[in-house]
């Protein structure tokens, strides 16, 4: 788990990254290349609204309510990273150069947040990016069954993004 420093200095090559994103090229942001966050919502499903913030493309997903009643905290908190850690949202940081992040959101059925996690583009290498794949789809895959699976992709969530739960 970060420490409060490595935290804020993470934040704040964040909050850099996303200020001066525009303005290296001398352009404002109506100019920047981004994703239609249509195409997004379509790869998850309609429980998913996607959105841009500025920059940053938000996934706003609803938890299944047999999940989070079934798996609690643990369902709860892994939840953002099913959403960013997928071969979607790694294509869209490829392709989109002025996208700066990636954030994911899940809500419950009530609309109340339970967790956001903020991928920030150059926070995983190759080889990162190959493990969060292969932890994302094994903790989906066998999950409900092994949940260290799902603790495990916790956990290297919050080594690599900037993130908050409120169960």
């Amino acid at each position: 788990m970060k420490n409060g420093y490595q935290r804020w200095l993470g934040l704040g090559a964040a909050i850099l990254l996303i200020a001066t994103g525009g303005a290296c090229s001398g352009s404002d942001s109506s100019d920047w290349e981004l994703p239609d966050p249509e195409a997004a919502t379509e790869w998850y499903g309609e429980d998913v609204d996607a959105r841009l913030d500025g920059n940053v493309l938000e996934i706003r997903g609803t938890m299944n309510p047999y999940h989070l009643a079934r798996g609690g905290r643990i369902w709860a908190r892994g939840g953002p990273y099913f959403y960013l850690f997928n071969v979607h949202v790694q294509q869209l940081l490829e392709d989109y150069p002025d996208l700066a992040a990636v954030r994911a959101v899940t809500v419950d059925s009530r609309g109340s947040e339970v967790a956001r996690a903020t991928l920030v583009r150059s926070q995983l290498s190759e080889v990162r990016w190959n493990q969060a794949l292969a932890r994302a789809s094994l903790a989906q895959r066998e999950g409900s069954e092994r949940p260290r699976l799902i603790e495990e992709l916790i956990a290297f969530g919050e080594d690599h993004t900037e993130y908050s739960y409120q169960q």
